[in-house]
């Protein structure tokens, strides 16, 4: 990916569900490119059980302003957070595969039913596993998966971005 990516001369964002490998591969390429990470869980305000929303885009714009090399920046709806922020990127999707070849995330992308009738199936298995379990938490892990579901329907960046790389679990 670095090779490919080594004549680049814009920035370059990192997208995928929380957990693909989004920081490793950031990582990797700001090693290899000599670039600057950005990575967006630094600029969130804690404890407000949403992402795009709680990030402090003040403070963000600011840090990307003052970069002395075209940025990488690296985190889930990085689509939308560049959106806001007025930045043309080169974008890559991060996959994370099981060892069979299969997309972990694939199930929450069902583009036909829409984000709002995969979000109520969730809500609903959650309620019928409530009945037999105790509850976990205060939902906000909940919150946060259905702005990625919501954000995936919305701009599709599993379909659209420039690059992708698939790690395999």
């Amino acid at each position: 990916m670095a090779t490919v990516l080594s004549d680049v001369d814009s920035p370059i964002t990192i997208d995928g569900f929380h957990g693909a490998g989004k920081s490793r591969l950031g990582k990797v390429l700001a090693t290899r490119l000599g670039r600057p990470l950005i990575e967006l869980d630094v600029y969130l305000r804690n404890g407000e059980g949403r992402f795009v929303e709680a990030l402090r885009f003040q403070e963000l714009a600011g840090t990307i302003a003052a970069a002395a090399r075209p940025v990488i920046l690296e985190g889930i709806c990085v689509l939308k957070v560049a959106e806001k922020l007025g930045l043309r990127a080169i974008t890559v999707y991060v996959r994370k595969l099981e060892r069979e070849g299969m997309w972990l995330r694939e199930q929450y992308l069902d583009l036909e039913r829409g984000a709002e009738a995969l979000i109520e199936d969730i809500r609903e298995k959650d309620r019928l596993a409530a009945l037999h379990e105790e509850p976990e938490d205060d939902g906000s892990e909940e919150g946060l998966l259905f702005e990625v579901i919501r954000y995936h329907h919305e701009y599709r960046p599993h379909l659209s971005s420039d690059y992708y790389f698939d790690r395999v679990a």
